[in-house]
């Protein structure tokens, strides 16, 4: 006799255990396989050349948050945003906006963009001009506020390698509530494996840097983005990201992308004519540096 027709012919009660006995595994079956994936992902997501086909498909697939279809959740002030508005903004976005003049359609990056708003150099181009990209934050914090902001563009809460491959890092996540400006605190966040704090702006703005979280972060080079998202111009890219800009900057692929408008941070006394230099040799027209930030133009765009 098999084992169905003892089961079929058992008391109503064995029935149910062994129903649930059925359930019980096909759950810890589903966990398990559950737990494969992470941890397929979790290898799979190490040293991934930026142009490999996996690296941009576990991007796209567990990274990569599609833009908002939700008004905008935007104050300036006291002031709730509505569409067509005026759209205040701080002297370094009205000089880009200046720059690309009437371009509407426009495409960015934004990288270290903090909750999309505070100190932003592509919400302007977004509200007035219609332009979309990626916001690419990595802080866990700053980027559940950027979400909230209802943004029409894409987000991911990564970080961009400075290496040709993706990459796992340690993010230290700085916040002071107490700070006057609690945003700049934690904007000043950066990679642990880059020793990266910036002295000169915690002295020069009185800092008050009193928690630090360490939070691990999944990077991907920045052709691993623009692949995903099949764009060959990005108009502007604007680069904060706490120390890591040159090497970014060394691994971008000149050659197949056009890139019109590069913002770099780079804090220094003194002009950095090395960066300058470098930027020449890739067929960059030096703008201006105000000691936070350099800009530089494609030659053939202006």
């Amino acid at each position: 006799m098999s084992y169905w027709i003892c089961v079929k012919h058992a008391p109503r009660s064995v029935h149910i255990i062994w129903m649930g006995l059925v359930i019980v595994v096909i759950h810890l079956y589903s966990v398990a396989i559950q737990h494969e994936e992470q941890f397929t992902n979790h290898e799979e997501s190490k040293h991934l050349p930026g142009y490999s086909v996996y690296a941009i498909k576990l991007l796209k697939k567990s990274y990569l948050h599609p833009p908002s279809r939700k008004y905008y959740n935007i104050t300036f002030g006291n002031s709730q945003y509505t569409q067509g508005d005026a759209v205040k903004a701080g002297p370094l976005s009205i000089l880009i906006n200046s720059i690309f003049g009437d371009k509407m359609n426009g495409f960015f990056i934004e990288a270290g963009a903090l909750d999309g708003v505070h100190l932003s150099n592509s919400l302007k181009l977004e509200l007035e001009k219609n332009w979309t990209g990626l916001l690419i934050e990595p802080n866990p914090v700053s980027y559940k506020q950027l979400l909230q902001k209802n943004r029409k563009t894409w987000t991911s809460n990564t970080c961009i390698s400075s290496e040709n491959f993706t990459k796992e890092t340690v993010l230290v996540a700085l916040s002071d509530d107490r700070d006057v400006s609690p945003m700049n605190v934690r904007g000043a966040s950066y990679e642990l494996e880059n020793n990266v704090q910036n002295i000169y702006i915690m002295n020069k703005t009185n800092f008050k840097i009193s928690n630090k979280h360490y939070v691990v972060v999944q990077c991907f080079p920045l052709v691993t983005y623009i692949l995903a998202l099949d764009v060959n111009t990005v108009d502007l890219l604007s680069l904060d990201i706490q120390g890591t800009e040159k090497q970014v900057l060394a691994t971008l692929p000149y050659e197949i992308i056009n890139f019109r408008l590069i913002l770099v941070e780079n804090i220094s006394d003194e002009k950095d004519t090395q960066l300058i230099s470098n930027m020449k040799l890739r067929g960059y027209r030096y703008l201006f540096n105000d000691c936070e930030n350099y800009m530089f133009l494609k030659e053939g765009n202006s």
